[in-house]
């Protein structure tokens, strides 16, 4: 025998108009945007009166199920989230090393903003491992260092807010550098210091390195140099075994160097090389010092990023530096604007770079002559 409590049956007929609606609202047979049927259509579909579909769709207005329009309807309402203080953060694996100097400068920034809103961290994972089911246990994510980001894009509920940090992906909200501008001015620098025959040493099939590899090529173009092919190496980095992490880069960077060493590096006289990263530019330092080749008195080495290991190096290595710890601060402040409810306008903001002086450049040039080096294309 059924409950009289729980018999639908005798529940008051707005009442069972009304929850039909609710449930379909609630599983998404409704959704936010959706018009509901009109009172005329409601009351030829259910035989009742205008007062009572009235009552129906009050109940549900009071509820903040669905909102009415002057002159067009009544529409499902899009749910606001229950907020739960916790900011989602997903990452590549090259940037969840937790020992990395890279790692440490961007995630300071972040945690910063974070501590600031009064917020926490939720580590969902990198790449392809994260945890979609975390989605609801977050305000927003922050996308960090991803490379192919419309396969986490199309995993992530459409209403989450969402910014990348560090790479620059059209359609969402990023915070980074202008990698090529960077790779700019690293060239201009050492064309300064009056090195013509500089090479350069990226990781192959990543945005950020190729960014800076076209950046370099194209402003020694500017000086009038047409780099060969001899002078530059683009090089995938592979694990040692199946199913390892890749190679670390100050063992990827010393292994090429050496071989590079051994098979034409000599041939090409170059004075300086540009390598992608700091640790890398460090790996290349040592293979060179091995080799019995003075860094900066025959060749001068540079990198990128700037952070508190290129003061550990010997010599000190000159890098352009990267803004990490702020790129993580406005990151986190601009994905918590979105949280707020302010709309997320896909732009990217730059921040700018700026060459951090170390010990591992030479000079080739006469003080006296610097002033008067030119380049083409060098404004700022």
């Amino acid at each position: 025998m059924s409950n009289p409590a729980f018999d639908n049956s005798l529940q008051p007929k707005y009442a069972r108009i009304t929850q039909s609606l609710r449930e379909q609202i609630m599983q998404g047979e409704l959704r936010p945007g959706d018009r509901l049927p009109s009172f005329t259509e409601m009351k030829a579909r259910h035989g009742i009166a205008l007062s009572t579909i009235e009552k129906v769709i009050s109940t549900l207005e009071q509820e903040g199920l669905v909102e009415r329009q002057h002159g067009r309807g009544t529409f499902v309402k899009q749910q606001e989230r229950q907020k739960t203080g916790y900011i989602g953060f997903i990452a590549s694996a090259s940037h969840a090393t937790p020992l990395s100097p890279y790692h440490t400068s961007l995630m300071g920034g972040v945690q910063q903003a974070i501590e600031a809103a009064g917020q926490h961290m939720l580590y969902m994972g990198t790449d392809y491992t994260w945890d979609v089911g975390l989605c609801d246990k977050v305000d927003g994510v922050l996308i960090c260092g991803i490379e192919d980001m419309a396969s986490v894009l199309s995993q992530l509920p459409a209403h989450l807010p969402r910014v990348s940090a560090l790479n620059v992906v059209a359609g969402i909200t990023c915070v980074g550098v202008d990698e090529y501008r960077s790779a700019q001015m690293a060239v201009r620098h050492l064309l300064q210091l009056g090195h013509r025959r500089i090479a350069c040493l990226m990781e192959a099939g990543l945005s950020i390195p190729r960014m800076r590899f076209s950046g370099y090529r194209d402003t020694m173009l500017e000086a009038g140099i047409e780099p060969e092919e001899a002078w530059m190496r683009s090089v995938l980095i592979k694990a040692n075994k199946k199913d390892e992490p890749k190679q670390p880069y100050h063992l990827w960077a010393r292994n090429q160097m050496s071989e590079w060493l051994s098979n034409g590096w000599h041939e090409t006289g170059c004075t300086a090389i540009l390598v992608q990263n700091e640790v890398a530019a460090i790996g290349a330092m040592q293979a060179l010092q091995q080799a019995g080749i003075d860094v900066p008195g025959q060749v001068s080495v540079m990198g990128f990023d700037g952070t508190q290991l290129c003061e550990l190096s010997s010599p000190r290595l000159s890098t352009i530096a990267l803004p990490l710890e702020e790129i993580g601060k406005q990151a986190v402040e601009l994905l918590n604007r979105q949280i707020a409810g302010e709309p997320a306008l896909g732009q990217a903001i730059m921040l700018p770079c700026n060459l951090r002086e170390g010990d591992s450049l030479a000079c080739l040039k006469p003080h006296s002559e610097l002033e008067d080096v030119v380049l083409l294309g060098s404004s700022p």
